[in-house]
């Protein structure tokens, strides 16, 4: 279980910068549940560059550091261990394959039930032993012969269609355009957790597009409907939401 933020600018901005006066409500997170690791990926030109650590955001020099630099788009993730998953920098999110950055809110148990949607060579030289980065082998696996996209898409209608999951929400960075995914399944929530812990809201304003998860001050957002997928356009900050290809499991 997660949290993510991501978000594409026209000009570098920090993500201190984006958040404003809600940014220190977010950072909380990392102080609690949330405080299994951290990572950012951003736009480097045409490369997308990553940095994470196993220890909790608000601890790392770090951290503080990349989150007053600016970025013209870029993916933000704190992690809560579940799954007896440990707590090491190979089970640390975001993953990254050549210029694609992938992180996860969610789980898929057993994490190896999704070797079989993992096709040669992406099964080989896992970083770590999440579900989390099987889920996103499984994503450059379903677009071997066509789009990211379009792998996402494939990727969340397989595993919703046949494996035991709770979330399968992600945010995923490419050159041109960072997307999230909003895919759960609302029966799964543990008691535990508040109702709302896998929405997602965004935000278009003018120069910037933000996308998060639930549960910090961040205003009067747009909820990210569930079942449906977020394309931010790098180079014009164009929106657009489209449903998935599958539908979630009802309440």
């Amino acid at each position: 279980m997660c949290r993510l933020l991501g978000f594409v600018a026209q000009s570098p901005r920090s993500l201190r910068e984006l958040l404003g006066d809600s940014y220190d409500s977010f950072e909380q997170f990392s102080c609690d549940l949330h405080d299994d690791g951290w990572g950012i990926a951003w736009l480097d030109g045409s490369q997308i560059q990553v940095q994470k650590e196993p220890v909790p955001a608000h601890t790392s020099e770090r951290y503080r550091s990349l989150a007053d630099q600016p970025f013209e788009a870029a993916l933000i993730h704190y992690r809560w261990a579940t799954q007896s998953l440990e707590v090491e920098f190979g089970n640390t999110h975001p993953f990254r394959a050549d210029t694609v950055a992938f992180a996860h809110n969610g789980s898929v148990s057993p994490p190896s039930s999704l070797d079989d949607l993992i096709s040669a060579p992406f099964g080989a030289d896992l970083e770590g032993t999440t579900d989390s980065e099987r889920y996103f082998r499984a994503v450059l696996s379903a677009s071997r012969d066509t789009t990211l996209e379009e792998g996402l898409r494939r990727a969340i209608t397989e595993i919703a269609g046949s494996l035991n999951y709770s979330s399968l929400n992600a945010l995923m960075l490419t050159p041109d355009a960072l997307y999230a995914a909003c895919f759960f399944s609302p029966t799964s929530l543990s008691n535990d957790l508040p109702e709302d812990y896998y929405d997602m809201h965004y935000l278009a304003s003018e120069g910037s597009v933000v996308v998060a998860s639930s549960g910090w001050d961040h205003g009067d957002w747009t909820p990210l409907v569930n079942g449906s997928l977020l394309r931010i356009t790098r180079a014009t900050g164009e929106v657009n939401v489209s449903p998935l290809s599958t539908s979630v499991p009802s309440t």
